[in-house]
């Protein structure tokens, strides 16, 4: 395919090369693959997700096309998808290693995102800045209601 020796020298040709193709032949599975290559190439993911996710509509058991998507959202720091994918995976092959490890990244990094925000939050809830007051004196607005 001239779109794949196209992906190296200039990625977001090649995605456009792709998108035609695709406009035919949408879950040519070739195509789509090398549209995630190209698009991720081009600093595109999300148009890789897209890729990927056509593909899984008319196969949603193909484990490989699954395993491609969610090195992708951990590429893109979307945790909560990449648990989503794995467990997918672990359903379809209880026995898959990597999914089983991945997953358990993924849904580590998801608690410890969720602890980061809600202790971000919280200081942005309770930081008040000081105030002048009369006498000259910079006082956090607490020591003032005492």
């Amino acid at each position: 395919m001239k779109a794949q020796r196209e992906i190296k020298k200039d990625p977001k040709r090649a995605v456009e090369m792709l998108e035609k193709v695709l406009e035919d032949e949408p879950y040519n599975r070739q195509a789509n693959l090398a549209l995630k290559e190209a698009a991720t190439a081009a600093t595109w993911p999300e148009i890789g997700v897209f890729a990927l996710r056509t593909l899984l509509e008319e196969n949603p058991r193909d484990v490989k096309v699954l395993h491609e998507l969610g090195r992708l959202y951990r590429e893109l720091g979307e945790n909560d998808q990449e648990v989503e994918v794995y467990n997918q995976i672990i359903e379809l092959n209880p026995l898959d290693a990597e999914a089983l490890r991945r997953g358990k990244d993924a849904a580590a990094h998801c608690i410890l995102d969720r602890g980061r925000r809600l202790k971000l939050s919280a200081c942005q809830g309770s930081w008040m800045p000081p105030r002048l007051c009369p006498d000259g004196v910079l006082r956090h607005p607490r020591d003032l209601a005492r």
